[in-house]
């Protein structure tokens, strides 16, 4: 057998896998001491085999290795030279090509495993990186938010046309303080809801304008937008603003006992 015959046989990847009996372990040694291509390719091998076992942390499957280990074609030991000889050649020959195509197999499952978790690693990598991506679009989205209410606030209070009005809390000893924009032009109103507290689930704070003596129903108060500046219904005519405590969904007319604040236009 050539050496290159010896190499393709299959019996290097069992040698490594240590499925070889003694007889056949000297007959590689012997191989790789007469042949340096032998030699060469044993150390591959266990080369690779060494890799694959430091990155993946698996031994061989036991029943890859017990097939390996029964498609061994059984061989004497004959003459001082302890060379293998197989008998008949043909079924030695199968025996090989079967050993092999299962130590390819076997190589075949170590990558195919090797390729799934770096895949693994990767993914869950690129999802870290999506989720990440997506918290600093909020955050942006936030900071922008933030700057087109305060360039809002800015285009409010310098128009010579909008009132600042002042609503001040209605009973004694609460801190309430809210603001009216209200541009007289425009009709356009904004109530800054200052240290105003969100109400209770089953409650709505109601803005109400006073136009000639009557409550008019300027909407219940959003909190679900971050921005202190709520944008709430034209008005025309009015002479103060108020707010009160209401059912859900808010009322037609004003609960006087649950107003808050209230707030006089001062010409």
């Amino acid at each position: 057998m050539t050496s290159k015959e010896f190499i393709e046989s299959g019996i290097l990847e069992l040698y490594v896998l240590g499925t070889l009996s003694a007889p056949e372990k000297a007959e590689v040694e012997r191989m790789c001491a007469e042949h340096p291509e032998v030699k060469a390719e044993l150390e591959a091998v266990e080369h690779a085999m060494e890799l694959m076992d430091q990155e993946l942390g698996i031994a061989p499957p036991v029943p890859v290795k017990q097939k390996l280990f029964d498609a061994l074609p059984e061989s004497t030991l004959v003459g001082k030279g302890k060379q293998i000889h197989l008998q008949p050649a043909s079924e030695t020959k199968n025996n090989w090509m079967m050993a092999a195509s299962v130590t390819v197999a076997l190589l075949s499952f170590i990558a195919a495993l090797f390729y799934f978790q770096k895949y693994n690693s990767v993914s869950g990598e690129y999802e870290a990186l999506v989720s990440q991506n997506s918290m600093m679009a909020q955050e942006l989205n936030q900071v922008k938010n933030s700057h087109d209410q305060n360039e809002q606030m800015l285009a409010l209070a310098t128009d010579e046309n909008t009132k600042r009005i002042q609503l001040n809390a209605t009973k004694e000893g609460s801190n309430l303080q809210l603001f009216v924009y209200w541009n007289t032009t425009s009709e356009e109103v904004y109530l800054d809801l200052g240290n105003l507290g969100t109400p209770g689930d089953q409650q709505d704070y109601q803005l109400w304008a006073i136009v000639e003596g009557k409550p008019i129903d300027m909407g219940v108060i959003d909190f679900t937008n971050s921005n202190s500046l709520v944008k709430m219904k034209n008005i025309k005519g009015a002479v103060a603003f108020a707010i009160t405590l209401e059912p859900k969904g808010g009322l037609e007319s004003p609960t006087l006992e649950n107003m808050v604040v209230l707030g006089q236009i001062t010409t």
